[in-house]
């Protein structure tokens, strides 16, 4: 098992985190950080390597200006595959800081 704590500055349309083969990974949190002067807004989505779906955790939420938005605080299983997406509004506006476990499969 493998903890790990990542900031990302967000562009536009963003894979956070993609799982490897044969692991899985536990996020126990993510917050969306407005470091803008003005609201801007975000969505947060898992793609399953099977699927074309898209699985909205939030959908075009607002983030106003200086505050943030906890998305997860309970914890989120991500199988083998699975890709974390961040949609903004405008690029480099929001921060992202995720909490997860990376643990093997087997």
């Amino acid at each position: 098992m493998k903890t790990g704590l990542e900031t990302i500055k967000l562009g536009l349309t963003n894979s956070v985190i993609t799982v490897p083969e044969g692991r899985f990974y536990v996020i126990n949190s993510l917050y969306l950080s407005n470091i803008d002067v003005v609201d801007r807004s975000a969505s947060v989505y898992i793609k399953r390597p099977d699927s074309l779906d898209s699985y909205y955790l939030v959908k075009e939420a607002v983030i106003s200006v200086q505050l943030a938005l906890q998305v997860i605080s309970n914890a989120v299983f991500l199988q083998e595959g699975d890709i974390l997406f961040v949609d903004t509004s405008l690029g480099n506006t929001l921060d992202c800081v995720l909490s997860y476990e990376d643990k093997y499969k087997y």
